[in-house]
This record gives structure tokens, sequence and C-alpha cells, in this order.
């Protein structure tokens, strides 16, 4: 897909990416992302979500380019349904806003995390975060509202990339402007090496650019512990699509796991209407040896490893997978980790 700016000038439904051009009269960037929806769509708005979840995402932000606002205003078209070319009645938010390319979120008082695809230009190797600012709190008030008006506390400019990706691996963190008020860094995080195979997972984002988007529904499908050449990642069932690049996605227990960067495509073309259906995976992943190469896979989520340079309570990556044995799968052949030991029980007093 290519992001980003105020208005769809073209979209093509024929490649399989909805590759969409958004400009004011500046391409930011290119960047390839895919994903789809598992068994049933488990998205849900900011109003439908308890209070823990909705505390849980105050530090996920939507990273903009910087020309789209407009007196600390996001614009409300393209919608999502026409940015992607969708048909119809094919996707419940369709008609919602989706200005924004990308996802972030907060490591630091002025520190974001997201994938390198949404801040680094693949092809040039240049960083285009002086184009990009983030905004928190974009989000669905209620089923038909959604809030676009931001005040100056809420709004952030990227000021420099501080480190990314070296190897296969998709991340990224830069810094911002200045410190962000109104929402804490993220501080608890869950090593690669804890993890196992079908272990709920919790992503928050803004997939197809839209309001913020809650997805409790997803699972950990595979574990790999970079012996594959793209990095330390585990693959899930979350429903993600392009614009969730960079997302958070924590544990049942609200420890960051890593972040989203790619995975299955996000549409199939109707032939008969020329227009984007979601593609919809009924099984959830399937097996390397499946017919349906479009369901392969899952979501893959860069290991929150790579940050532990940057962010405190981090475990580095050599640490995380040093007894890891290659990849682990939910097919029968898995290597089970060790949980991570329970606190110690407290010592009672010594009676007098």
């Amino acid at each position: 897909w290519s992001a980003v700016g105020v208005h769809v000038l073209a979209c093509d439904p024929v490649s399989m990416r909805s590759l969409c051009v958004m400009a004011v009269g500046l391409l930011l960037f290119a960047a390839a992302a895919h994903a789809t929806i598992y068994d049933t769509d488990s998205r849900r708005d900011e109003y439908e979500m308890d209070p823990i979840a909705r505390d849980l995402g105050r530090g996920v932000a939507a990273i903009v380019s910087r020309f789209s606002m407009f007196g600390g205003a996001l614009p409300s078209q393209p919608d999502i349904g026409s940015r992607f070319g969708l048909c119809g009645g094919d996707d419940p938010f369709e008609d919602q806003p989706a200005p924004a390319m990308c996802t972030a979120f907060l490591v630091g008082p002025d520190l974001m995390a997201t994938a390198s695809s949404c801040i680094i230009d693949d092809v040039t190797g240049f960083s285009q975060c002086s184009s990009l600012s983030v905004v928190f709190d974009f989000v669905m008030q209620n089923p038909t509202t959604p809030r676009l008006s931001f005040s100056q506390n809420e709004v952030y400019n990227c000021q420099e990339v501080v480190n990314r990706t070296s190897d296969g691996s998709d991340w990224a963190v830069f810094r911002l402007d200045r410190p962000v008020l109104g929402a804490t860094p993220y501080t608890r995080f869950r090593s690669i090496k804890h993890l196992n195979v079908r272990e709920k997972t919790f992503t928050i984002g803004h997939p197809m650019g839209g309001p913020r988007k809650y997805d409790e529904g997803g699972r950990i499908e595979s574990i790999d512990g970079g012996f594959t050449g793209t990095g330390v990642k585990v693959y899930t069932d979350s429903d993600t699509f392009v614009g969730s690049e960079g997302s958070p996605v924590f544990d049942a227990d609200g420890r960051i796991i890593g972040l989203h960067s790619t995975g299955n495509i996000d549409f199939v073309v109707n032939q008969n209407f020329g227009c984007n259906r979601d593609l919809v995976c009924g099984d959830g992943p399937r097996k390397e040896d499946d017919d349906d190469e479009n369901c392969r896979y899952g979501e893959r989520v860069t290991a929150i490893c790579y940050l532990a340079n940057e962010v405190r309570g981090v475990e580095r990556c050599r640490d995380a997978v040093g007894d890891l044995e290659n990849v682990r799968s939910g097919d029968g052949d898995e290597y089970m980790f060790v949980p991570p030991p329970p606190p110690p029980s407290p010592t009672p007093p010594t009676p007098p």
C-alpha cells in the first residue's frame, strides 16, 4: 500500500494490496502490508471496550502525515470503504474515516516504537520522520461519531529515528519533539522464550487507517527464534489490516510481546463488481501444504526483544532465544517453553 495524505487519488483493486496513493502533492513512502480476518471478526471500537482495555490503549497512537492535519483536526475523508475500494456493506467499519498510515506505541516519555516500514522508505532507505506526526486518542466516540479534533497535548511530531532494524526484522524507535502528556509509557513486557503456542493475544492499533481498534480474539500460531532469516517473531491469527503495522501485541496479562509487522493479504477482488472484499479465513491460518496460499501462516509479530537497547525492562534477543529450538508451531511438532517461575511466597514471620 502507499500512504498517505488527504485524498485518494487512485486505487488499483487488481493489485492484491489495494494500492492507494494518498497525497497532497507528496508521496511519502510505500510499504507492503498484509492481513486478514481469521474465523470471525473480533475488532472492536473504543466505546465498546471496558475501562481496563481502554486504559491499556492510551499509549497507542496513529501515525499520520504532518500535512494531513489542519488546525489540530484530521480529515473525515476518505473513509475506509473509498480508500481501499471496498464493496459496499463488506466491512463493518467502512464508513469510518481513514487518515492514519500506521500505528505506534509509547515506550518512553518521548519515545515511540513502530514497524520500520512505517517510518523508513523501503526503496531508498531514507527516513520519513520529518513528514510524520502521531495522534493519540483517535477513536470512535459512539457508533457514528469519530473524534477528529485534538488538543496540542494529543499531537506530536517525529523528531528523529533513534534506532531501527538492521536484519530481516521490522521495527523502529523514534523520538518525538517533546515528552507526551496524558499517556504513560508501557513498562510491562514478556520475553519470547516464555510464550506458548495457542496463547491468547490482544492487539491494539489503527487497521485500515481508521480509529483505534481492539482485537482480543487472537492466538499465537507459531514461534520463530530467528532461524528463518526474518528476525525473532511469532505468528498470530489476529484480525489486523494495513495500518496495523507497529501495533503493540499483548499477552492475556497485558504485557507486550511484540509489534505487528505484516501477514496475509488484506483483500480479494470481487471480479463481478471490480471492488475489494475483506479476505476471510474461516479456519484460521492454515498449514504450508494448504492449497489456499492467501490463508497461510498468520500475522507476523516482531518480538519485543529488539527494543532492549532503548527500552528498560526488555530482554535482549540473544538472551531471549539462546535456548530456542528453531521454529515451533501448533501442528503437533512443538517445543513447549517453560513459563516464568511464580513469584516467591512470602516468608511467614518467625514467632517470638
